[in-house]
């Protein structure tokens, strides 16, 4: 069945991508040209790009979640740190205060380094509170029992 012919102007970079995309064999140029156009006009390109857009909004999401529920932990173990230690810190008397400003900058430059640290090693001091107060198998089973249960243990 003969097809009708276009004529279109194009770019020398389309021409030659077109030409090199041809050489394959069996693979002619109005055959690239025509799929080129199909794909054009369907949805599915846009329907291919709409869901990687979506995933990406959904993964941008939960991470935006992640953050919030993090900074309202922060929130509130600040607003309570603050509340306990306003609330029983002693007054120092005027006489002992460069002595407590002293020891409070030495106080100050560890805390400032073991942040670093915390931050160089990458690892989130939410994630090293929750390993310390969420049990994980180990601490319920032995080695033998975890590989008895897993089906690794058969005699």
């Amino acid at each position: 069945m003969s097809k009708p012919r276009l004529i279109a102007y194009v770019s020398n970079d389309i021409r030659a991508k077109v030409a090199a995309a041809a050489k394959k064999p069996d693979v002619s140029q109005s055959e690239i040209i025509e799929a080129a156009l199909k794909a054009f006009f369907s949805h599915e390109i846009d329907d291919q790009r709409d869901a990687a857009i979506i995933r990406r909004l959904d993964r941008l999401s939960r991470q935006l979640a992640r953050l919030e529920r993090n900074d309202a932990i922060f929130a509130e173990m600040m607003t309570r740190f603050v509340r306990i230690y306003l609330t029983f810190a002693p007054m120092i008397p005027e006489a002992s205060k460069p002595a407590a400003k002293l020891k409070g900058d030495e106080r100050f430059s560890r805390y400032i380094d073991a942040v670093k640290g915390q931050l160089e090693r990458r690892r989130s001091v939410f994630e090293d509170a929750f390993e310390d107060f969420v049990p994980s198998a180990e601490d319920f089973f032995e080695a033998k029992d975890l590989a008895d249960l897993n089906g690794g243990g058969h005699a």
